[in-house]
């Protein structure tokens, strides 16, 4: 399959379903959604609500907590498509434009590793590369995902909470450890970390 925006040429019915939710999206900007849908896609459709912050200090000691290992890139922006590793996993991931930041539709589609290779070397901008920890909350229903970010942006460390509601999002406390709110600065939108090649995150810490 080819997608001649991107000139990417994959074999595989899973690549291929991920590559024409790509090339769809690519072609139709936020029309995509309405199209996804049109194909059956959203059956994978989830919607995300997340508030992150820049960390000022490290909770504790981090070999306590389950660790994944990432790296991710960025085919296009507006909207969010992303290919990333987790560990032996490999992911292409949609997100929609948001009118709050705070919450998106997304849809994760698995690929293989060649797939994710063959994609990698066409993507825009920086290759991210981090490792994220899941700790757990006082209030044992949310987890914190604190990624440290290796360089060219570390020490760059965010941590970001997903809700299951607007609501509770918007009534959360932090912990005093989280830092600076910045779920509205698209600067730490790892999509403009990655592309955006002129902004260093190290001269804010």
């Amino acid at each position: 399959m080819r997608c001649t925006h991107a000139g990417v040429y994959i074999h595989g019915a899973a690549d291929q379903t991920a590559m024409g939710v790509y090339c769809m999206i690519s072609h139709t900007g936020t029309q995509g959604d309405m199209d996804l849908q049109k194909k059956g896609v959203h059956k994978m459709e989830n919607m995300e609500i997340e508030r992150k912050w820049r960390v000022s200090r490290l909770p504790g000691d981090l070999s306590e907590y389950a660790g994944i290992e990432m790296e991710q890139a960025y085919l296009n922006e507006h909207p969010t498509v992303r290919i990333r590793r987790e560990n032996s996993g490999y992911f292409l991931t949609y997100k929609g434009i948001s009118d709050n930041d705070v919450s998106h539709i997304e849809y994760n589609l698995p690929i293989t590793k060649e797939a994710f290779e063959h994609m990698l070397p066409k993507c825009d901008g920086r290759i991210i590369r981090k490792k994220r920890y899941l700790i757990p909350l006082e209030d044992g229903k949310l987890k914190a995902e604190l990624d440290v970010y290796d360089e060219p942006f570390a020490p760059l460390m965010i941590v970001e909470v997903e809700f299951p509601s607007l609501e509770e999002a918007e009534a959360f406390t932090a912990p005093e450890w989280f830092g600076e709110d910045v779920t509205h600065d698209i600067r730490f939108k790892n999509s403009s970390l990655a592309t955006d090649i002129a902004f260093d995150p190290k001269g804010l810490l």
